[in-house]
């Protein structure tokens, strides 16, 4: 790489493309490259990212999203999000997604994470970075942000913001790559995501950021959270519904004078008893006994009528479940894996590893993913 970079033929950019891919695969090959392409970048016009947009600029980018999480943070918020971000789009990388995971493993610190994501969200939001040429002008991110933010207080379906999504069709459209194959991106999806963008920084105040960012690191925890909470809810309504007295309705009757001798016959004709009683001599009959006669019949300092409540046996809150080493294998290789499978950016698998380890108490985690000198790559521990 020299201190300036010379223009491309076609054929020479099917060349580089090789070479390139070849380089990528190794990581100490992909961080040489990258520290020169920055280099010359760093200090690069205007004009030159344009003049290089489809080769060096392309694979600066490239190896920037790639390798994201290792870079510093200077990088990260003045070169990949306030200049690459429309490049990365078309390279096809989820640009929300590897964010949220640089913010998550960056810091643990909420004060810190909330400072991290002011910068990266003021880095976007007055973004340079060249999206393509309207009225023989430049257009930037900034100029898309701008207008996106009037169109937000409209209505959606009006003709102006229709008006406006065709027109930033027609100026990415209108940027001729020399090297299509290489660059392949859905125009729709490209607004779409850069839209999203938008309306994310827009949405999501700083204090909020690392509750936002927890919920994406760690869906599955969130989830069992919820449930739990929901059983500790549930579980409390019905040991309320169980524990408060059901209100009985109480027929009044009429007060009636009458003998003690008759109020005892006609109890004997009309309710039940479980046991023998001895009152003035008169013959007892099994029958059922109410709590009206045993109130009657009893001795007076056993006149008191009991009530029996059950008490709810409560269940014991589960234990919240550690993930399995085969959960943790497959979140890693879902967020981490390429499409062949292979796991990238391992500086990041062994920063998740260890918050795992912590978090579940298992030092045995840290080294769930490991080198095998023998095969001469990373391997699982399982």
């Amino acid at each position: 790489m020299t201190a300036k970079l010379a223009q491309l033929t076609v054929d020479q950019v099917v060349e580089k493309e090789k070479e390139f891919q070849l380089m990528i695969a190794d990581p100490k090959k992909a961080e040489e490259t990258w520290k020169e392409l920055h280099e010359f970048f760093k200090n690069a016009t205007f004009s030159d990212v344009q003049k290089h947009w489809e080769t060096y600029w392309r694979w600066y980018t490239e190896l920037t999203w790639k390798r994201l999480n290792a870079l510093p943070e200077d990088a990260v918020v003045n070169v990949a999000v306030a200049l690459q971000i429309p490049m990365a789009l078309m390279l096809n990388y989820d640009v929300w997604e590897r964010l949220m995971w640089y913010l998550g493993l960056r810091t643990y610190e909420e004060k810190e994470l909330a400072s991290l994501y002011v910068k990266i969200r003021d880095a976007f939001m007055n973004s340079r970075a060249f999206l393509g040429k309207s009225n023989g002008k430049d257009y930037v991110v900034r100029d898309f942000v701008e207008k996106v933010k009037i169109l937000e207080r409209k209505d959606e379906d009006s003709i102006e913001t229709a008006e406006f999504y065709d027109k930033i069709r027609t100026i990415i459209k209108e940027q001729s790559c020399i090297v299509n194959k290489y660059i392949e991106v859905d125009i729709n999806d490209f607004i779409k995501s850069l839209r999203s963008l938008v309306a994310f920084f827009l949405g999501v105040k700083p204090e909020n950021a690392p509750s936002v960012v927890e919920i994406f690191m760690y869906p599955e925890l969130i989830e069992a959270a919820e449930k739990t909470e929901e059983y500790l809810k549930n579980l409390e309504e019905e040991k309320e519904e169980v524990l408060e007295p059901k209100k009985e309705e109480v027929v009044e009757t009429p007060f009636v004078e009458e003998k003690p001798a008759e109020i005892i016959e006609e109890l004997k004709e009309e309710l039940a008893v479980e046991e023998k009683v001895e009152l003035e001599k008169i013959e007892e009959v099994p029958v059922e006994k109410t709590v009206v006669e045993e109130a009657l019949v009893a001795p007076a300092e056993e006149k008191v009528i009991p009530t029996k409540i059950t008490k709810p046996i409560l269940e014991e809150k589960p234990e919240e479940s550690k993930m399995s080493l085969e959960d943790i294998k497959k979140m890693i290789e879902s967020r981490f894996a390429d499409k062949e499978g292979k796991i990238e950016n391992i500086e990041s698998v062994f920063t998740l590893l260890n918050s795992i380890a912590d978090d579940q108490k298992d030092e045995s985690l840290r080294e769930l993913y490991y080198f095998d000198e023998e095969k001469g790559d990373f391997t699982w521990n399982i």
